[in-house]
This record gives structure tokens, sequence and C-alpha cells, in this order.
């Protein structure tokens, strides 16, 4: 980092001693690094290997306490239940890796800092016991990118950037590194390199590895690719945060990249780079005062998309990554964020402190913080002294954001309508879905657990939702759009709609209208008249639901009262479902919740009112009346054009209503399909000689332009190739492969399953994927004497499926048969795609994969899914 960084160190140097706040801030960071001068915590011997559900208690699903000096014993946090099983060894080790390297950097700061030869040597100790053991890690099984002491890409970015960081800064004291360590961040740089995520969050760490790497070997090449490369820093900032400085992926996301972002923009700022330059200043400044706009009254996060639920910003990792945004940009908000934090939580911080890793989310209860709690980040570039401020963080009123709309009647209280439901692939089916807190949560988004849990199906669920959907399935469009939002005279509205979210033919509009006395929720529904839709309704506690003969219904718990009156051809269900997620990714307990069920289009109204309360609620025509305990009647009127409230002492609005948002899309852009034929066969071919059977312009043949990797490169026709093909049977639809591949290597049944997709995609066999008249496929294994495994993909529809393989001389072949249940003849059409999977001796998980609708790129994260298929013509 050069003569710069010796001389800002310097400086602050001298502004640390001078500030009460920042010498707090540094005996506290001394405690947590005390560890490492005791000589006891070194490097693991063998890297962190991905164990599935590893680090998870299974009985109620939280993630197992994580301890330093405990590396075989794991406590749950729910249960207390004690788990030694050599995979929570794995898990163990994974967040020992980030947690040493994590004192190392702390250590590199404070001993340069204070000059602390002691601290300096321990630090340098760290990183040289790890350059002799990185290379004997071995860079395989990996789940998410090449690694050595991880097994996906992000991890180990996040591990360099410590390390390089420390390293950095240890030059700067004027110590050197060895050989061995400067190979060691070089090699780890060139396979970071190696894997160019694009645009996720993740790939913000792999380019902020570079830039510290680069740094810390004095390699301008290194830097450049992670500041100024393709998908680099700049690249990012500039198409991954939207104008109010949003990342794409979500509120979750937006922390966890913002951090990588922050650290990146201060390491090339250390060497006298900048980022901000005008093209990116603003969305740089903006990140930090972004997640203030969708911040819940009582300073948790929203759970949207695949957030954990009920995320407190009093935690330490935000309070550090405030107080430097604040040191770069003096936004006057951020200073009155800071203030409320400190002093708001209720939770003791000690417990945490000792097991704290600065860039891995770790979630507790809201805890005590004072600018003591900063981190390493806050001693080197926060303000020596916080100004005071005193205000509401929050101002009543409305506006969009990037996936949704809300309002703010009340400086407690919010309303929220999504309107996009895929940001970034992390998002759910929940357009329309209804957020409410009124001094408390009333309707929550829920968020997700862990990803590796069975039930990150359920809350990825349009029925987890407050969200319309069709009975039975997800919404089926994941756009919507926001048409009118605002707060007037006292009142508060939102309206927005969806178009074809339970297929062709079918919209939903949401209007929301918000009183200090109540509020009104109307969804309009229109879909085929055979067609039945369903409103979930997730009160936040047990309640009472009471059902009168006029078809009116009320559910009533602690935190609301929600009036019903009855629609046409209508169910009124309860259903039970897991409740939201805790801190530690357990699933919810079990509770019941409502479901509207309706046939045909038509109209939902709900009414909130406080608990006991005796406003009422019905439909005269077009109009909506609330009439009040003194039997006054508001009347709220919503159609196409116009949304109208009168109030009955006073007052009212008339807002029109545009037909839609011209600057959102509605929907979707079907995928553009590949086109082929197929041919109509009598019978089905022997599965040794099914190539007789077919011309050559049938036939697909599958090599290097048609290969994922893993870890490794396409290593040539000979090692791993394919001839596939399509064909009909009467009513069965038919695959037929022939895999070149010298070693079978077929997973057995009772193998351990990796992660909670079907384990059988870790194993040589085929995928098949069939689209007619609905979705199916199957896994396809080859098993003992000619038999064929299978397993479903994902939660498709399974049609009857049968099939046969063979080995050949250099390899096997397999036939798999769909059957629809109806005649294939000439001219029908269906979508299908065929993927061959690879395993090699010696791994667990599989090595690439063959896929017939074009390849290149990455094994990493498909998983079973393939939304790539030829639209096959049978001739």
């Amino acid at each position: 980092m050069g003569r710069t960084v010796w001389s800002e160190l310097e400086r602050r140097r001298k502004v640390v001693s001078e500030s009460p706040d920042l010498e707090r801030l540094g005996k506290r960071l001394r405690e947590s690094v005390e560890p490492l001068l005791d000589g006891a915590h070194e490097p693991p011997g063998s890297p962190a290997l991905f164990a599935g559900y590893a680090g998870f208690c299974d009985r109620d699903g939280a993630r197992l306490r994580f301890d330093p000096d405990s590396p075989h014993a794991h406590p749950c946090p729910e249960c207390g239940t004690v788990f030694t099983r050599p995979e929570d060894h794995q898990a163990w080790i994974l967040r020992y890796q980030l947690w040493l390297s994590d004192r190392a950097l702390r250590a590199a700061v404070l001993g340069v800092l204070n000059e602390d030869s002691r601290l300096r040597d321990a630090a340098m100790g760290v990183v040289e016991a790890y350059a002799q053991r990185y290379m004997s890690y071995p860079n395989t099984d990996n789940v998410l990118g090449p690694s050595r002491p991880f097994f996906s890409t992000y991890l180990e970015s996040i591990w360099l950037a410590q390390l390089a960081a420390a390293v950095s800064l240890l030059r700067a004291g004027g110590l050197e590194i060895s050989g061995n360590a400067r190979r060691m961040l070089e090699e780890s740089a060139r396979l970071i390199a190696s894997f160019d995520e694009l645009a996720s969050n993740r790939q913000v760490w792999n380019n902020t590895a570079l830039i510290a790497a680069g740094v810390a070997l004095d390699n301008e090449r290194v830097v450049s690719r992670g500041w100024r490369g393709p998908h680099g820093i700049r690249w990012q900032i500039e198409h991954c945060l939207d104008e109010d400085g949003f990342w794409f992926e979500g509120e979750n996301y937006h922390f966890f990249a913002a951090r990588g972002l922050q650290l990146a923009a201060e390491l090339l700022r250390a060497t006298g780079r900048s980022l901000e330059n005008t093209a990116t200043r603003h969305k740089l400044v903006s990140m930090y005062s972004a997640p203030l706009l969708t911040l819940l009254p009582d300073l948790t996060l929203p759970a949207r998309a695949d957030s954990p639920f009920r995320v407190s910003l009093c935690q330490e990792r935000f309070a550090e990554f405030f107080e430097v945004g604040f040191s770069r940009t003096g936004d006057e908000r951020l200073a009155l964020l800071l203030n409320t934090l400190y002093g708001t939580g209720n939770a003791d911080p000690a417990p945490f402190e000792r097991v704290h890793i600065s860039e891995l989310e770790q979630n507790h209860p809201p805890t005590r913080l004072d600018r003591s709690c900063a981190g390493w980040r806050g001693l080197l570039w926060m303000v020596p002294e916080l100004p005071p401020a005193s205000g509401p963080l929050f101002e009543p009123g409305a506006r969009r954001f990037g996936a949704g709309v809300l309002v703010r009647p009340t400086v407690h209280s919010v309303i929220v309508l999504e309107c996009r439901g895929d940001p970034g692939g992390h998002g759910h089916p929940d357009l329309l879905n209804l957020t409410f807190f009124d001094r408390r949560p009333i309707f929550s988004d829920p968020g997700t657990g862990s990803y590796l849990s069975s039930s990150l199906a359920w809350y990825r669920s349009s029925l987890a939702h407050n969200a319309p959907a069709p009975t039975g399935r997800n919404q089926a469009a994941r756009l919507g759009s926001c048409i009118a939002s605002g707060l007037e005279r006292g009142i508060a509205w939102l309206v927005a709609e969806c178009h074809d979210f339970a297929g062709t033919q079918s919209r939903c509009r949401r209007s929301v209208i918000w009183t200090s006395d109540w509020m009104l929720d109307v969804v309009d529904v229109t879909v085929p008249r055979e067609m039945s839709v369903d409103l979930p309704l997730h009160l936040p506690g047990p309640f009472q639901l009471s059902r009168e003969a006029s078809a009116m219904a009320s559910a009533e718990c602690a935190a609301v009262k929600v009036t019903l009156p009855g629609r046409t051809n209508e169910e009124l269900l309860v259903e039970r479902g897991p409740a939201p997620p805790t801190l530690d990714l357990a699933d919810g307990q079990m509770r019941e919740f409502l479901v509207r069920r309706a046939r045909g289009s038509g109209r939902w109204v709900q009414l909130y009112t406080e608990p006991g309360s005796s406003v009422g609620v019905r439909e005269t025509g077009p109009a909506i009346e609330v009439t009040a305990a003194d039997r006054s009647r508001d009347t709220v009127e919503v159609d196409t054009e116009r949304l109208t409230v009168h109030r009955a002492h006073g007052g009212g609005i008339t807002i029109s209503l545009p037909a839609t948002d011209p600057a959102v899309p509605l929907v979707q852009r079907p995928p553009v399909y590949q086109r082929i034929t197929c041919p109509r066969l009598a019978e089905l071919p022997e599965v040794a000689s099914w190539m007789r059977s077919f011309e050559r312009p049938d036939l697909h043949r599958l090599g290097k332009d048609s290969y994922r990797r893993s870890e490794f490169p396409y290593a040539g026709v000979k090692s791993f190739s394919a001839v596939t093909a399509f064909c009909v049977v009467g009513s069965r639809v038919c695959y037929l492969a022939t895999v070149t591949k010298p070693q079978i290597c077929a997973r057995e049944p009772d193998a351990p399953a990796p992660d909670n997709e079907s384990p059988d995609i870790n194993s040589d066999g085929i995928q098949c994927y069939l689209d007619f008249r609905g979705p199916a496929g199957c896994i396809a294994v080859p098993a003992g004497d000619g038999s064929v495994r299978f397993s479903p993909i994902g939660e498709r529809n399974l049609y009857p499926v049968d099939g046969t393989w063979a080995p050949t001389e250099d390899g096997y072949s397999m036939i798999v048969t769909i059957d629809t249940g109806r005649e294939m003849v000439r001219g029908t059409t269906f979508l299908a795609n065929l993927v061959v999977n690879e395993l090699n001796p010696g791994r667990r998980l599989r090595s690439g994969q063959l896929v017939m609708t074009g390849g290149t790129g990455w094994v990493y994260l498909r998983g079973d899914r393939e939304p790539n298929r030829y639209e096959v013509t049978v001739s």
C-alpha cells in the first residue's frame, strides 16, 4: 500500500489517541484478538468440505452455535442438544477459517496502529501458517466455484480479502511476507479470477479479494481486474445498484454486497485511487441511505425475498457499516440513524463478541450498542466524534422503490405492496404481497430460513405470503406494476397490479386504503370462470374465527381484527404452515392461517381494525361502506379508473388511476425455444443399438460446446461425450443417450445427500425434462442388472417413467420413457431437454454436465433446474 498508506496510518494513530470513542473501540478489539496471542489457534489441517445440512440441529433446524475453542461439540441454541457429528465439525471449520482470518486482520490493524510487535507477529503468524497449508487443501468437490480452504469461491474471497488486507497493513508497518505467503496470495487470486459470477453479490467479494491481493502484492494487473474488469467493482456499482442505491437482489444481499463495495472503496482510496467519479459517486453514496427507505419502524429489516426474518439493525456489523458510511458521506440521516441505534437494543453484546465474524452474517437479538462496537473498519475510518442528531428517523409519505411501493402514514407505521418477485433469482412468487406494520408487525413477509432445509420450498411459495395465487400452485408471473400511491388529508393509498399471475388471461389489482380508524384491503381478481384462486391471510398470532349467517366472517388476534365480507362461490379455510424462521434459521412453529378461496373473477374485501373494534364493513354495489360505532359511514369506491374516499365527518380524496404503469413491464417475455423434430417409432429400440433407428439429423452430439465444468475444464471427447436423441412411441416420450466415459460412477442410493436437492444429480446418469400439458421430469441413474433408479425433478408432477441401460465398450447407453397418457401423433409438440451428468472417481459432487440445449460455463448452482428447453415436433 506504499507511502500513501503509511502517511494515512500516521495520521490515524494521532486521531485515535485523541478520541475517547476510538480508544474504547481499540481496547475492545484488543480483547477480541487475545486468543491469537497464546498460540492455540492455527489453520485447520483440512478444508471446510460441504456437508449438506451439517451445522444445523436435526430436531428444530436451528444453526448450531459456533465456538472457536470447541471444534467437536456444537450446541443447538433452541433445544440445547450438543452435536458431535463429523459433518458438524466440517461446518465448524468453515466458520473457524473466517474467524481466524478476521482475527488476523484485527491484530494487524491494532498492531500497526499501536506499534505493538506482539500483535503484528501474531497476525503474520496466521498468514504464514496458512501459506504452509494452502496448497495442501484440494480444489475439488466444490458447491459454488473453485476453492481450496472452502467449498465456494466467495467464501475464499472473504478469507483472502481479510488476509491480504492484513498483509498490506503489516507491510506498511515494516514487515515482509515470505515467498510461500506471496505464492498463496497469487494462487488464491488466480483461482478467484477464474470464476466470474457476473452481477452476483458474491462477485463483489471476488472483486474485492482481487483488489486486496493486488494491493498486498503490488500487482497493478490484479488490482485492475477487480476494479475495472468486465464485471469489476466499477461495473457493479454502475449496473447493480439502482438509482436509490439499492443492490438489485434485495435488502439482505444489499448489505452483503455493500460491505464488499465499502472495503473495495477503502482499499483503493488508501492507495490513491478513488471509485467516487461522476459515474459512480451518487450510487456509492446512496447505498448507505437506501436501506432507510424500507426500514421498519422498530429498526428491523423487511424479510423480502430470501432475507432472514426480523433482523435488527442493532447489531455490530450495521453500526460499523453506517459509521464508515457517515464518515464518507456526511449524510445527516446516517448520523440520526446511528444516534437512534446507540442505546436502543436490549441484549448484552458481550456474549456475541468472542465469536463475532465481521463478514459472516450472524443475527442475534437487538444488542445495546455504542461506538466501541464499530469493529476494525470503524477504528480505521469512522469520525472521532459522532455529532448529535435528533428528530424522527422516518417521515410520513409514499414512494416507490425497486421491488414495490410503500407508504408511511405515520412515523410508527408502514404499508408495502410487492410489485416484483424476481430480484436476482432470490425473489419469491409473492406479487401484491401485503406487509403492514403499525407500532408492531401485523402482516409480515416470512423471508427464508436455511437454503439447505426442506422448508425452503414453503417459504418460497405463494401460499406462505399474503398474496393471491392459483389454488395449489405458485404465481405464474414475476413482474407487477405500481399504479398509484400517496398520502393526503390523513388518508394513505397504494394500488398495484399484476397480469398473468395465474396464467394467461388472468389479472389481479390490489388497493389498500388507510385512515387513522381503519385500513381497507380490496383485491380484484380476473381469471377464467373455472379457475380457483387463493388469498392467504397470515395473522401474527393465534386468532379466533367467527362466522356469521350473512356470509360475513371475522378473525381476531392480539394485534388486529380482520372483517371479511363474503364473496360468491367462496370458501373460507383454516390451513397450517410454518411461521417465519428464527434468527438461528430454525423453521418457525406450525401455526394456523386463513385462506379465502373462490372460483372465477370477483372481489375480496378485508377490513383491518384494532382488536375489539366494532367498526363494520359491507359492499353496496360499487361502494364499500365502513361503519363506525356511532353509525357514521365512510364510503370507498374503487374501480379501474379512480379511487374515491368520502369520510363521514368531512374530507376525502378522489384519485385518478392510470390503466398501468408504462415504466414497468407487466409480463415477462416467454423464453425463446430452439425448435427441432423427433421421429415417431413403432416400438422402442434396443438400448445397446438404438442409434440404428435414427437418421443423422435426429442425433445430437454433445462435447466441448455442450459442457459445463466444475473445478477443471473439459477433458476431451474420449473422457466424456454423448450422442442423444428424442423419439415418441405411442404415448411415451423417449430420451436416448449413449455416453462415452471410461468409468461409470453411479451414486449408491444410501450415500449421504450433500444438499436439499435430489442427491442423484451427483451421479452418472441423465436428467429428462418434459412439458406437455404440464411440467414433468426425472433423474435417471444406472443401477444393477440393467435397471434404472428414478427420482423426480424438483416438485414436478412425474408421469409414469421407465427405463433401461447397458454398459458399452467405452461407457453406457440409456433409454428413459415418460408416459404422457396421450397418443403422440404427427405434428404433436412438446417442450423437452436432456442433460448428462458426470461423476468421477474420488468425488462426492458431480464433475460436470453435457447439456443438449448448450453448455459452457459452470455447473455450480444448477441443481436440477434447466430453464432452456427444445420445442419438439413429432415428424
